[in-house]
């Protein structure tokens, strides 16, 4: 049951960050496409290239808010290839966000999004998670892996 119940967790967490990312993204490139547009030439270049900046980081950011929810449907789902790619979401995710703490850009966001990322990736590397989905690749059924998890355990 434990284990029924982490997947879906994992799997609205994931869908519900991918979501935020998304708007919060595209906040950011709205932010910065402003800076860019309503910086003068002459004066403020290095306002302008911190409008490309956070245009650049929010696209980024919207990027990497798809692929979670993409991560949070196959995960939904107990789609085979949601494992492997929640492992490379949550492990970038978890790297870009310690490179954040440690810039001390967006201090909050970085703690944060390392509470989440951490916890998703800690959770997909349990013994019990990587056995149901490698009978998933081998064919089993979405039930008979979970039970068959919880039957050996």
């Amino acid at each position: 049951m434990f284990l029924r119940y982490g997947v879906l967790a994992v799997a609205l967490i994931a869908i519900v960050s991918g979501v935020i990312g998304l708007v919060v993204g595209g906040l950011v490139a709205v932010t910065g496409t402003a800076l860019d547009v309503f910086a003068q030439p002459s004066k403020d270049a290095l306002e302008a290239a911190g409008g490309i900046a956070l245009i650049v980081a929010g696209l980024s950011v919207m990027i990497v808010g798809v692929f979670q929810i993409i991560f949070g449907i196959g995960m939904w789902r107990l789609s085979v290839w949601a494992w492997v790619a929640g492992v490379i979401i949550q492990s970038f995710s978890l790297v870009t966000a310690l490179l954040g703490l440690f810039t001390g850009a967006a201090i909050p966001a970085s703690l944060l999004t390392i509470l989440i990322s951490g916890g998703m990736l800690a959770f997909l590397l349990t013994p019990r998670v990587r056995k149901v989905f490698a009978r998933r690749r081998a064919g089993a059924s979405t039930t008979a892996a979970i039970q068959g998890t919880m039957v050996n355990h």
